[in-house]
């Protein structure tokens, strides 16, 4: 199964996630498998987005965690960092389930950024834990709406599935 997330960074984060001739990226592809790619539309924030199987996609991100917290450490003072990972709709109650370390907030879409985000901010080190957590349960979820999606409903409106594990347990 084919996952994908997208994670928004500031511009000059993703300066740094590329390193010299892309060094950076081509880690984070060559140990997970998936496809990493840095996406620009002009403006002062870059996409960066992952796309694999789910083991794949887990690990292109924790990779790229370490990246986006080392190039937070030199880039900014405060060490600081603000970024947004794109949702899909009810992936939001993801923010109760990750609340720490960093501060997270469900921003909806609107006309400027279409997209709905979960905002993570605060110190480099609790965001990259943070975005690892919100990567892996937003992929549990995605996992199980296709898992859902995938099910055939009987006329009864009662899956197949249900059905069999309750003659079993005859």
């Amino acid at each position: 199964t084919c996952m994908s997330i997208v994670v928004i960074l500031p511009a000059q984060i993703a300066k740094f996630l590329r390193g010299p001739r892309d060094c950076n990226l081509l880690d984070a592809r060559k140990q997970s498998g998936a496809k990493v790619e840095l996406v620009e539309d002009g403006s002062d924030e870059i996409s960066l987005e992952v796309r694999g199987t789910t083991t794949a996609v887990t690990s292109a991100v924790h990779r790229c965690a370490e990246f986006i917290k080392l190039a937070t450490d030199r880039c900014a003072k405060d060490k600081h960092l603000t970024l947004s990972v794109v949702v899909e709709a009810g992936e939001e109650r993801v923010q109760t389930l990750c609340s720490k370390p960093a501060a997270i907030k469900f921003d909806p879409g609107d006309e400027d950024c279409p997209d709905d985000v979960l905002t993570l901010e605060g110190a480099s080190e609790d965001v990259a834990t943070s975005l690892n957590n919100v990567v892996k349960e937003i992929l549990l979820l995605r996992h199980a709406k296709l898992l859902r999606d995938k099910q055939p409903q009987s006329a009864t409106g009662v899956s197949p599935m249900s059905v069999k594990s309750e003659s079993w347990a005859v």
